[in-house]
């Protein structure tokens, strides 16, 4: 009764946001008619993105979700959600202080507040405010979760896999979606943003990886002042991306590239959210990045992989790509030779149109998007943290290409991505790896034989 109840909701919302009107005139649409069929096609994406925020915070995660799978949904529709914001009213300044009271009851009165919050988003808001730290006044900038928010998301996520498992029990071919696999990955990927202190953390894992690199920085988090439902960080003066000089905005291409391919290459951890809002440039011409609510490892194996892959790619060895997946366990490792060699095929037609142009033309990111796209229709099982990987990249050449319209990623990064494969990909980097690996797998057998004892 409460899937169906559920279900009702949901229904009555989509009829009242016109959802179901735009997708019936979308079904009934003539696809040969391509200009008129796409044009229906933006029009139910702008009505999912006016939609899902008035059904929940869940379902503006859901929507950010589906906007990085173009492999299941029409990528015109994926291009809407991808301007999904996550905005929301703005909380009482009352029920903010009373949050601040309620969590902060040892520090509440040292810290000041601003009443109109800078920013609002579906599950917490931000207040410039200052601290005194050593005798001295320190600006901050304090973010506080909704009123209730949990409560609210774990409702939404409850409705949303209830909704999943009655559309998988009653249409078969949903089940290729995987409908609850991804309502479980957003419950996953959102406790960071449900609890301060794992954002706080995060922020704090980046600030140390990235001491001492050049050209970024990120704020300091006031640990006395972090608590489940308030984050307090450093306030940084700085100007939008948007507001540099052509010069300035050139340098910040490169440092922001080369700082991503270092968080996502080397530290295997990186900033999952890279989008023109959350890049300050500061006084000392640094990149400041904002927001860490949502962030992602990147294990050493899938970072190989991907860059196996690139690799692979440039040098059009086809069937070197189709062996890296079914090798790696991404596509079932009970495929045929035939479907190999399919396989094969398959990543030498996402290349053709590709590097049939000249280098300074070539897209990583839209290279990853196909090729995951293919893969699917191969079975590939859902890879969360790869799937993270190239929504960041779309977003990183979205902000290089905002920054200088003439940039090309792969060129601007060629040459450290080329120094870091080669000193990662070699005979003896794979037999560390793999040496590595086996130590692993022995001393968990260890401990399992221990336990045993």
């Amino acid at each position: 009764m409460r899937a169906i109840a559920n279900i009702l909701i949901i229904i009555f919302i989509l009829i009242k946001e016109s959802v179901f009107f735009s997708l019936i005139g979308l079904l009934y649409s003539k696809k040969r008619d391509r200009a008129a069929y796409n044009i229906k096609l933006r029009n139910f994406g702008k009505a999912l993105c006016n939609c899902l925020p008035k059904m929940g915070p869940a379902f503006v995660k859901l929507g950010q979700f589906i906007s990085t799978r173009h492999d299941l949904v029409n990528h015109i529709i994926c291009d809407e959600l991808e301007h999904l914001q996550d905005k929301a009213p703005t909380v009482s300044f009352s029920k903010v202080k009373k949050i601040l009271i309620q969590e902060l009851s040892t520090t509440y009165d040292s810290i000041e507040i601003d009443q109109t919050p800078i920013a609002a988003a579906s599950i917490a808001q931000v207040h410039r405010g200052r601290i005194i730290i050593n005798g001295i006044q320190q600006e901050v900038a304090i973010k506080i979760l909704r009123p209730n928010i949990k409560k609210k998301f774990v409702e939404n996520i409850d409705m949303m896999m209830s909704i999943a498992s009655f559309i998988n029990r009653f249409i078969n071919s949903a089940k290729k979606l995987r409908l609850e696999e991804v309502v479980g990955v957003i419950a996953e990927t959102a406790k960071s943003e449900l609890d301060m202190r794992i954002e706080a953390a995060a922020a704090d894992k980046l600030r140390y990886n990235c001491k001492g690199r050049e050209g970024i920085y990120i704020p300091k988090v006031f640990w006395d002042y972090i608590t489940r439902s308030v984050l307090v960080m450093e306030w940084i003066d700085g100007n939008k991306i948007n507001n540099l000089d052509t010069d300035q905005s050139k340098d910040i291409a490169r440092k922001l590239a080369y700082n991503f391919f270092h968080q996502a290459y080397v530290d295997g951890f990186f900033h999952a959210d890279i989008h023109p809002g959350n890049i300050l440039v500061d006084k000392h011409n640094r990149i400041v990045l904002l927001d860490f609510g949502m962030f992602s490892y990147l294990p050493e194996n899938d970072r190989v992989f991907v860059a196996e892959i690139i690799y692979a790619f440039i040098k059009k060895d086809y069937e070197k790509v189709s062996d890296l997946h079914f090798k790696a366990g991404y596509v079932p490792l009970e495929g045929s030779m035939y479907q190999r060699h399919m396989f094969a095929l398959a990543c030498r037609s996402i290349a053709g149109p590709i590097f049939g142009k000249s280098t300074a033309e070539i897209s990583v990111s839209k290279l990853l998007r196909r090729l995951f796209e293919v893969a699917s229709e191969f079975d590939m099982h859902t890879q969360p943290q790869l799937l993270l990987l190239q929504k960041n990249l779309m977003l990183l050449e979205g902000v290089l290409n905002l920054l200088d319209p003439g940039i090309n990623m792969w060129l601007l990064v060629e040459p450290w991505f080329t120094e870091w494969a080669t000193k990662n990909l070699n005979f003896i980097s794979k037999l560390s790896r793999k040496y590595s690996q086996v130590v692993s797998n022995l001393e968990i057998l260890e401990k399992k034989i221990r336990d045993n004892k």
